[in-house]
């Protein structure tokens, strides 16, 4: 009982491993800097040229002064609701198309299938 075990007199004399640093030198770091600039710009110019980044122009509205004011807004509230109703009508198509497919499929594939 009065006798040290061998493992537990190795354990306590072991030399903690700490971890590796992470610190970089500054030319290390500098070359990443500069390296991720480079290809953000790249990046950026590329973007601009396959046109897509284009930014919107912003609606300047109505003068409050414009004649015929009210008349305008109505026009251009008939034309966005005839666009929002053409928009609808495609979206019902599509969906109209998917589900005829769908049912295709399962009429094809009726012994496989089952819902």
């Amino acid at each position: 009982m009065g006798e040290r075990s061998v493992f537990t007199s190795v354990h306590f004399n072991m030399v903690k491993l700490n971890k590796q640093s992470k610190r970089q030198s500054t030319k290390t770091r500098a070359a990443i800097d500069r390296r991720v600039k480079e290809h953000n710009r790249k990046m950026r110019k590329a973007a601009k040229q396959s046109g897509s980044l284009k930014t919107k122009r912003k609606d300047p509205g109505i003068p409050a002064n414009w004649p015929f004011k009210q008349e305008l807004l109505q026009q251009i509230q008939r034309q966005k609701e005839e666009l929002a109703k053409e928009k609808a009508e495609e979206r019902q198509k599509a969906k109209d198309l998917r589900t005829a497919e769908r049912m295709a499929l399962r009429e094809g594939r009726s012994g496989t299938y089952e819902a």
